[in-house]
Order: structure tokens, then C-alpha cells, then sequence
């Protein structure tokens, strides 16, 4: 462990206890699904030269790691988002970042999964 900030998943626990939903394993499926083909996304739209776009996905992305309490991949999305929003990161820089991301999923996925 330790890439994941077990006070969201705490949370998370206690408002699925209220609700009488796993919202936790929900939530962590819905993650896994989507995270490549948000990483893919990234990819392509990189490739294209659409930034705002890519902006936009890498906010997405930050928000549904936090809301997991992934920080790592949190922290390299809101990297590229800010980057991106001024004007601070060229094309190879953003390359470097999504492999940084791509790079970290697995082991959070598997520490996700083992909680």
C-alpha cells in the first residue's frame, strides 16, 4: 500500500454504509473500466494537438482519482491540466506525464483492488 489515501475510501465506506451500497467496489470498477480509455483519450487527443480537450479529460481524470484517493495519478493529471491551462507544458512534456500515469496504474489499480 501507499499509493492510495485510505481517508477517501473511509469516506467513501461511511456514505456507503448509509446508503446500504458498495459504493466502494462501485466505484472502483467504474475506475478501472475507464482510466485506459481515459489514458488513451489523452493519447489521441496529444496526437491531434487538441488541448483544450486533453485539458478537459485530464481534469476528469484528476477528479475521479480523487475521489478514490488515488493522489499519484491525482497529482500527474492536475499537472497536465494546470500545464495545460497555462500554457506551461509543451507536447513532450504532456507525453512524459501521460507515461508517468500510465506507468503508476498498475500497482494502484492492484492496491485498489486489494483493499
Amino acid at each position: 500500500m501507499g499509493l492510495i489515501e485510505m481517508k477517501a475510501i473511509d469516506n467513501l465506506k461511511e456514505i456507503g454504509a448509509k446508503t446500504g451500497k458498495d459504493l466502494v467496489g462501485v466505484l472502483i470498477e467504474m475506475y478501472r473500466n475507464s482510466v485506459p480509455q481515459s489514458i488513451e483519450s489523452m493519447r489521441n487527443l496529444l496526437e491531434s494537438k487538441d488541448f483544450e480537450s486533453l485539458g478537459r479529460e485530464a481534469h476528469s481524470l484528476k477528479s475521479s482519482s480523487a475521489n478514490l484517493g488515488v493522489s499519484v495519478i491525482r497529482e500527474v493529471s492536475k499537472k497536465i491540466e494546470i500545464g495545460i491551462l497555462k500554457n506551461e507544458l509543451d507536447p513532450e512534456q504532456i507525453k512524459s506525464l501521460i507515461l508517468e500515469i500510465e506507468k503508476d496504474l498498475p500497482q494502484c489499480l492492484d492496491e485498489l483492488t486489494n483493499l
